[in-house]
């Protein structure tokens, strides 16, 4: 997998797992806006401006119909699961 698709799958996790993401907020991937300007050009990622504390940012989504098509497309599978914490007590967690 090329680098290029690669930093465009890890922006698309991140935006499916928090709604949206701006540069600021992906530090692992260095000038991230070249990535998110590619992704909006084909039509997956739109934008917004609005403020984060007291700086003017540009945040970025996954157009809701366009969901599964970037999964099928990047290969992502997000499964949400479920803690293990609620259904065992404190001992078992202990014992284990």
């Amino acid at each position: 997998m090329s680098k290029i698709r690669t930093h465009k799958k890890r922006l698309i996790e991140e935006m499916l797992k928090r709604n949206d993401v701006t540069c600021a907020t992906v530090t692992h991937i260095a000038n991230a806006n070249q990535y998110f300007c590619a992704l909006e050009k084909e039509g997956i990622v739109k934008s917004q401006w609005g403020m984060l504390g007291d700086s003017k940012v540009k945040f970025r989504f996954i157009c809701s119909d366009k969901v599964e098509l970037v999964k099928k497309r990047y290969g992502i599978e997000i499964v949400h699961k479920k803690s293990n914490y609620h259904s065992t007590t404190k001992k078992q967690l202990f014992e284990a």
